[in-house]
């Protein structure tokens, strides 16, 4: 009986150690833009002790799930500046573009129209 209940002292000891590095890890990395906060969960057992000691990261769901959402929406309008600089390269040169053939070929046309 005294084996457990040194076995339960020696459990917790261990799993609020594990508590204290998580703790310092955050405050070491509090200065670092790309760190994730992590905590300390702890597990309770069946007989009453701490079965296990788990370190989760605190992510926020919602900043994560717009960040997904705007990068998605940037690679959106990235492709439309693509498809829209192609249309303005063929449309744009008033020498070579699709619109200048375009009026030659109605100029044409209304000069065989006028003169026929």
């Amino acid at each position: 009986m005294s084996f457990d209940l040194l076995q339960l002292g020696k459990n917790g000891i261990l799993a609020h150690q594990r508590s204290l590095q998580t703790t310092g890890q955050n405050i070491n990395n509090a200065n670092t833009p790309s760190y994730v906060r992590e905590r300390t969960e702890y597990l309770e057992s069946s007989y009453g002790g701490l079965e296990r000691v788990r370190v989760q990261r605190m992510i926020d769901e919602f900043a994560n799930r717009q960040l997904r959402t705007d990068i998605s929406k940037v690679s959106y309008y990235e492709a439309n500046l693509q498809q829209a600089e192609q249309l303005d390269t063929l449309l744009g040169d008033s020498t070579t573009n699709v619109s200048s053939s375009i009026e030659n070929f109605f100029n044409t046309l209304q000069d065989a129209n006028n003169d026929p």
